[in-house]
């Protein structure tokens, strides 16, 4: 709470450098907007997290208000 999604960002890909080799990490974020309900920003992270999963896995994905998940962060390298 009371980051932005670039800092959120930062955050996830610092935490997912740190996991040992054979263990990965998929993430989905989504920024609060005015209006929305905790229900409405817990829907587009989690949509987020399971368009992640789906397109491969250990990657980051920011939820957006389109059916699609926009992704900001290529597969780390492994």
């Amino acid at each position: 709470p009371g980051c932005t999604l670039p800092d959120a960002h930062e955050i996830v890909e610092r935490l997912r450098a740190t996991t040992p080799d054979n263990v990965t990490i998929s993430a989905g974020l989504a920024e609060r907007r005015s209006g929305d309900t905790f229900e409405e920003l817990l829907a587009r992270a989690d949509e987020a997290l399971y368009a992640a999963k789906a397109n491969g896995r250990n990657q980051l994905l920011v939820g957006s208000s389109q059916a699609a998940p926009l992704s900001i962060a290529a597969p780390a390298a492994s």
